[in-house]
């Protein structure tokens, strides 16, 4: 991995977790996150998808199910939870990528 390559991991990784701060919900309640803030998200499960080479390992890794994974590749969508479970996949196998 060239360093060009890890600082926008990086930068991606750091704005992924911004956009999970600034993610507003009520208790118990699923939050949702604005479009502008699934794009981090995105790239780091799209950065997944080809380290495990299929969606439903990377969503196996990730600790999500394969709908949800396939909602926010396709449709956008994502919840505050679920964005902090790919961050925390990401932070765990991004040595290797």
């Amino acid at each position: 991995m060239s360093r060009v390559e890890i600082l926008q991991a990086s930068r991606t990784s750091y704005n992924a977790n911004r956009s999970l701060r600034d993610a507003k919900g009520t208790a118990g309640a699923k939050s949702h996150l604005l479009p502008d803030q699934v794009a981090p998200f995105k790239k780091l499960a799209t950065r997944l998808v080809n380290y495990a080479d299929s969606e439903n390992a990377a969503a196996k890794l990730i600790g999500i199910s394969r709908g949800t994974l396939r909602q926010l590749l396709q449709e956008g969508k994502l919840t505050a939870g679920s964005g902090h479970k790919i961050l925390a996949a990401y932070r765990r196998v991004k040595h290797q990528l």
